[in-house]
């Protein structure tokens, strides 16, 4: 398969001629469930988005396309096997869930959702045009920096995938900040392109917006070295039970063969070992 970069020609950046809003609250705000594209699909600057949307619904196959944060290898979220093209494109774990893209605000009926409606009106309007959902992360392959720009992608995933929109450099270039809005205040669950003083001045509930804080566990093994061989193992395993992200280890002097012992099994054990 060869990848192609598909230019969306931009006159300027001028990004009118995507898509606009259809109407507006009596603040001035747009309403967010009217995103509206022009019928125009022989247009110089929609018809690359008419032709991804067409490969989004009739194959398998993800297609790239910018945001205004990152790049995003996007397919239908309604059919799974568009979603693991996904996963097969990136080489990403299969245990690594999807966020969604929709063009417009939506709900569900669940007691909680989450869903992103990206800024970008080149991704709104793709999406529209598609007339589903898209499964987005970014389009790099897994384990390799986010892409800004479409060479970035080409480079990653050159014969993984057909397509590229090509968008220009993306304007905040890192990912999307991912906000639980039912604490009070609400949590930052994910830092990104938003920052926490921007949104403190979004109207809502609390006063403010703090970032989501974790537990810290400290398990003493005893002081001396065969307290701690006995309890070593167990200690992990607990910690592991406890979900825990990062376990750091006070190593001992291995002078003797239990301290070496211990020594021996921590630095198998670990990814990282600091002086």
């Amino acid at each position: 398969m060869k990848t192609r970069i598909l230019k969306v020609p931009l006159a300027d950046g001028d990004e009118s001629a995507l898509g606009h809003w259809a109407a507006t609250h009596p603040d001035g705000t747009p309403d967010l469930t009217t995103w509206t594209v022009p019928d125009s699909p022989s247009s110089a600057v929609l018809a690359p988005l008419h032709e991804a949307a067409h490969l989004l619904r009739t194959t398998d196959v993800p297609v790239a396309f910018p945001t205004e944060t990152v790049y995003g290898l996007g397919a239908d979220a309604t059919r799974s096997a568009a979603v693991r093209g996904i996963y097969s494109a990136k080489g990403r774990p299969s245990d690594n869930p999807l966020i969604v893209h929709h063009h417009n605000y939506l709900t569900a009926t669940l007691p909680t959702f989450g869903a992103r409606m990206p800024a970008s009106p080149l991704a709104r309007t793709l999406i529209a045009l598609t007339a589903a959902p898209l499964a987005a992360p970014s389009a790099n392959a897994s384990t390799r920096p986010s892409p800004t720009a479409a060479q970035h992608v080409r480079e990653d995933l050159q014969g993984r995938i057909e397509l590229v929109l090509d968008g220009g450099s993306c304007a905040v270039g890192v990912e999307s900040t991912v906000v639980d809005g039912l604490c009070d205040p609400p949590v930052v669950l994910r830092p990104g392109g938003v920052g926490i003083e921007e949104l403190r001045r979004v109207g809502g509930g609390g006063s403010g917006c703090r970032r989501q804080t974790g537990r810290l566990l400290d398990v003493d093994l005893g002081g001396d070295v065969k307290g701690v061989a006995h309890g070593l193992f167990a200690a992990l395993r607990e910690l592991d039970r406890l979900g825990a992200d990062v376990i750091l280890v006070e190593g001992v002097s291995d002078g003797d063969d239990i301290a070496a012992a211990v020594m021996n099994r921590l630095r198998k054990a670990a990814s990282e070992i600091r002086a």
